[in-house]
């Protein structure tokens, strides 16, 4: 029986907490209806609901400045969203930009925005061009 358990449990479907917490609050929802337009290509959306976001962000010294995720923690909040992926780059805290952001103040203001947090990041891995950067 506990057998049987494991294999329906790993037969399910993944669903991350970032897609969970969109799919079931309204608060949410609408706020993603309308961050999306605003997104460039390669931009994705990790709603930060309570905790820390779990990971390391790291300065990048490219002209223009800004962080990028360099590390993330496991369980933590970045790694259960399902979205998250290390190298890349936060362009906006909420309405905030941090594309041109310090390693000094970017925590800061993920920390002091209120929850839930649409923090909007940069897809691209190649840090010689990031979509968030002017």
């Amino acid at each position: 029986q506990q057998q049987q358990q494991q294999q329906q449990h790993q037969n399910r479907p993944f669903e991350s907490q970032n897609a969970k917490m969109i799919r079931t609050s309204a608060k949410v929802q609408k706020m993603v209806q309308e961050i999306i337009p605003t997104l460039a290509k390669g931009q994705y959306i990790m709603i930060l609901n309570h905790g820390m976001l779990g990971v390391n962000l790291k300065q990048t010294y490219l002209e223009g400045g800004g962080v990028y995720v360099d590390f993330m923690v496991p369980g933590g909040n970045a790694a259960k969203s399902g979205v998250i992926r290390i190298g890349d780059a936060l362009c906006r805290v909420g309405k905030t930009s941090v594309k041109k952001g310090s390693i000094r103040d970017v925590p800061g203001i993920i920390a002091n925005h209120s929850r839930p947090a649409p923090l909007i990041l940069n897809m691209e891995h190649d840090f010689l061009v990031w979509n968030c950067m002017d």
